[in-house]
């Protein structure tokens, strides 16, 4: 893997902050999101190419899905990385090690379809529980946003440290999971807020809880999948932040195909509870 296809500045920080084997798995996982990032762009590129189709239209959303999913499978096997893998569409593959590569391809993919700038892959590295996570990486790959931690080593947004609690807003900034399959009580919440928004993609909104654009991230009805959670959760830990299940405990699900959970993430635990108390 060549160490240019990255920031400069952004090796700096990792060499600095993480021992050898933590900046190669981070390493491999920024290789990963940077071929996910050039296949897909390459995808939308087509679709919406002025030269072929006269009017706009969306993307198939299946054919992004499997492009990002065939992408980290072919680039985990060029690596060598040293990890089975857990994805959202072609689920577990046994590749003999004892820590598994927690993936979700393209978190969003209904946003990246219809051209709204906001969905991600999202990476992360553990053996058995969320507790075991040693690095993740969640990046909008519509923008030029990379959020990685290594677990002890603190989160970063493109090179520079997160601390989500040092910023202060004049009111609550909710972000909501609404519609039709979201828990009622929701609503509820929505009118503590501030300003309340409902994202689509939930390891960015997890993300950006961690570094302080949002209070409280918070999903229950629809339980998020651990490929969506994994990496967001050890991001906005490391960042100073809380992430919970809907009963105030802290979140700690299995690295399993199937596993899911609601979700509180929350800048601070006093914030959690504008989403715990009923």
């Amino acid at each position: 893997m060549s160490m240019q296809s990255h920031p400069e500045a952004w090796h700096e920080v990792i060499h600095r902050s993480c021992s050898e084997k933590d900046q190669n798995d981070l390493f491999a996982l920024l290789e990963i999101v940077r071929r996910v990032r050039e296949n897909i762009d390459g995808y939308l590129d087509k679709v919406s190419d002025p030269k072929t189709e006269p009017f706009w239209k969306p993307a198939d959303e299946h054919e992004i899905d499997m492009l990002a999913e065939r992408t980290i499978r072919e680039v985990v096997g060029e690596l060598d990385l040293d990890a089975n893998v857990l994805s959202e569409d072609l689920g577990f593959e046994d590749r003999g090690y004892d820590r598994v590569l927690v993936a979700d391809p393209i978190d969003g993919t209904f946003n990246s379809a219809w051209g709204i700038p906001m969905y991600s892959i999202s990476l992360a590295l553990g053996s058995t529980d969320v507790n075991s996570l040693t690095t993740g990486v969640v990046s909008n790959l519509a923008a030029d946003e990379t959020y990685w931690a290594v677990k002890g080593a603190g989160a970063y947004l493109n090179g520079r440290k997160l601390e989500p609690t040092r910023y202060d807003y004049s009111g609550p900034r909710l972000c909501l999971h609404m519609g039709s399959m979201s828990d009622p009580i929701t609503y509820d919440f929505a009118k503590k807020a501030k300003k309340v928004r409902s994202l689509g993609s939930a390891s960015l909104e997890m993300c950006y809880v961690a570094k302080g654009a949002l209070d409280v991230f918070y999903q229950r009805g629809i339980n998020l999948r651990i490929v969506d959670i994994a990496a967001g959760t050890l991001i906005v830990r490391e960042a100073g932040g809380v992430v919970l299940d809907d009963k105030g405990n802290e979140l700690n699900i299995q690295l399993q195909d199937g596993a899911r959970s609601p979700l509180v993430c929350a800048r601070t635990m006093e914030e959690a509870q504008l989403v715990l108390e009923k």
